[in-house]
């Protein structure tokens, strides 16, 4: 969650938020509407899910005992990974995009600033971060399973 953090906090909300409105697609930003739409995507709802998910998994292991469930949260949230299949099919294009605005004089000033405020990590380093999310997930969901008891409700479920 800190590199989407990041990525929101540090690139997305302050792009959004000098760019007045739509009518005037560059105002004080580097990408028009339409960039800024294409490179982001659905970030920050990725975003605000993996928070609330982050949430959700760590209140369940505060609370942990051995009979204790954590498969219903993954339950819970599933309908919500369909936000990842929307970022994955825009990917290719958001990094050609991105690639075609930092030739850009204000983009490549833009990307160089970005870098000064995240440790000299590049702004791609970010975008890429939501498309490995999902074979983490499933990584996680299979070792939660071969570790899981016999007889033990979420091995059951």
């Amino acid at each position: 969650v800190n590199s989407l953090s990041t990525l929101v906090e540090k690139c997305v909300k302050p792009l959004n938020s000098s760019a007045k409105d739509k009518s005037k697609s560059k105002a004080n930003s580097p990408f028009t509407f339409e960039e800024r739409k294409r490179i982001f995507s659905n970030v920050e709802v990725i975003f605000q899910f993996n928070s609330q998910f982050l949430d959700l998994l760590q209140n369940r292991i505060r609370k942990w005992h051995d009979h204790q469930l954590i498969g219903d949260v993954f339950e819970k949230m599933l309908p919500f990974f369909k936000l990842y299949h929307d970022y994955c099919d825009n990917y290719e294009l958001a990094v050609m995009c991105l690639e075609q605005c930092s030739k850009r004089k204000e983009v490549g000033a833009y990307l160089k600033n970005f870098e000064s405020l995240t440790d000299s990590q590049k702004l791609p380093f970010y975008l890429i971060m939501p498309a490995q999310r999902v074979p983490r997930y499933s990584l996680l969901l299979k070792e939660l399973v071969k570790k899981t008891e016999e007889g033990h409700p979420d091995k059951e479920a």
